[in-house]
């Protein structure tokens, strides 16, 4: 297999190098599903557990190629061989403990691999990377292994992903709720200082996303009970909280806090703009979900009405008021598509459509314009009868039943290569192809 001349591609030397701080990896590549870079990034290789790692070198080597096919259109067949060589030594290496430093890097490569199909489309296996991910965090938990800044940023990513995910298929979150309200506990010594830039979204605004994700799994199950009643005073008291939620205000000393505050050695033009990022960024997320309360839980299988079409505007006007230039606009993807499929104006329509293609380009991860074509597609539909959930459902049994089939074909090919002497073992078990739905987040 040819190596392009790059530094974070030249094979064993690039885990064993002591300086890998000019590698693109570990300037770019690793920062990209993040608000922002910092100290604990769970995506930098780490080389107190990494060195030596085949595993973490193919995860590594696999999205490296990946972005850099991306850019030219080489090295696709590359990063495809990396990610099978990846997945073969994750699944031998299934079943071992965490409890050496060699293998406490297991978690690590779950996180690239499920980047890297981020970076292919918004519908993969992600069901099942956070089954497994579940179980190696429960194996460090059984071992009471020391809680790092790093090994927390892991669970926050994790966590963030599942929640995200639990919003969109209403089928409940994989992690425990205790994993999940650990990232919230306030008299934690590590506190998640900085689940902000894993996430993007403010952490009291998330708590109410974990309770959501609940909520609307529950409500699914009670649709479809003739004796059960869903108790919409949770959601009464949902909404409130988040409407009366006080985010603070960028610009705190008034409108001179250019002549006032001391920056320091900061930029003022650029802190204060960061701020009003921050401000927007948390407005959006404030009424995506206020918007995903209406449509989930009120107004299902109805017509766009004026309230849904209000927080829709409300939402898309503040992603909007991001600057392009901020990364933390690209947080906003759920935001968008929520809003998306509520909006009928056609200036706001091509907005969501030139911030998903904006970000596809900007982020080079494909579940930008996987959104793009499911909001293009839902516009095109206008039907209301249906909604974003119905048609994401839809897709899911698609793609279900296109796997069963495919796993059918698959043992009956096994069946007649094993008279022969002859077994299939790959194509059955790639994990890849499990429980695919789609996952609307960055």
């Amino acid at each position: 297999m040819q190596v392009p001349p790059l530094c974070f591609v030249s094979g064993r030397t690039c885990l064993a190098c002591p300086d890998r701080r000019h590698s693109i990896d570990d300037q770019e590549f690793c920062v990209l599903p993040l608000t922002h870079d910092f100290e604990a990034n769970p995506f930098r290789f780490d080389p107190k557990t990494g060195r030596g790692s085949q595993l973490l070198l193919h995860c590594i080597l696999a999205i490296s190629y990946k972005h850099i096919s991306r850019g030219n259109g080489r090295y696709s067949r590359e990063a495809k061989a990396y990610k099978k060589t990846a997945f073969r030594l994750l699944n031998e290496a299934e079943g071992t403990t965490l409890s050496n430093p060699l293998q406490a890097n297991h978690l690590d490569a779950l996180l690239i691999l499920m980047t890297l199909d981020c970076a292919t489309s918004a519908r993969g296996p992600w069901t099942w990377y956070l089954q497994r991910a579940y179980k190696m965090i429960q194996a460090t938990e059984s071992l009471n292994v020391q809680k790092t800044p790093r090994i927390q940023a892991r669970i926050d990513m994790l966590v963030w992903w599942d929640v995200t995910l639990a919003l969109t298929t209403r089928k409940g979150c994989i992690m425990s709720g205790s994993t999940m309200l650990s990232l919230l506990n306030p008299t934690s010594t590590l506190a998640n200082p900085n689940f902000y830039s894993v996430s993007g979204c403010p952490q009291e605004l998330f708590g109410h996303m974990i309770r959501l994700a609940s909520y609307a799994r529950e409500y699914e199950l009670a649709s479809t009970m003739a004796y059960v009643k869903f108790d919409m005073d949770l959601i009464n008291d949902a909404a409130t909280n988040i409407r009366e939620w006080q985010n603070p205000k960028p610009n705190g000393y008034g409108d001179d806090i250019a002549d006032r505050h001391d920056y320091g050695d900061t930029d003022p033009v650029e802190f204060l703009q960061s701020r009003e990022d921050i401000y927007h960024c948390a407005e959006a997320w404030r009424y995506g979900l206020l918007l995903y309360i209406e449509r989930v839980f009120r107004l299902r299988n109805q017509p766009a009405s004026p309230v849904l079409r209000f927080l829709a505007r409300r939402s898309m006007n503040h992603v909007l008021a991001c600057r392009r230039s901020s990364t933390v606009q690209k947080q906003l993807l759920l935001p968008v598509f929520l809003a998306g499929c509520e909006i009928t104006d056609e200036y706001l329509q091509q907005q969501a459509l030139l911030y998903c293609h904006w970000w596809n380009e900007q982020a080079r991860y494909e579940m930008f314009l996987t959104v793009a074509g499911l909001l293009e597609e839902i516009w095109v539909k206008n039907d209301p009868r249906e909604w974003w959930g119905s048609i994401l459902d839809q897709k899911a049994a698609q793609h279900l039943a296109a796997w069963r089939l495919h796993e059918a074909t698959v043992n009956i090919a096994n069946g007649r290569l094993a008279e022969e002497g002859v077994t299939v073992h790959a194509i059955g078990r790639d994990p890849i192809a499990r429980g695919e739905v789609v996952r609307l987040r960055d």
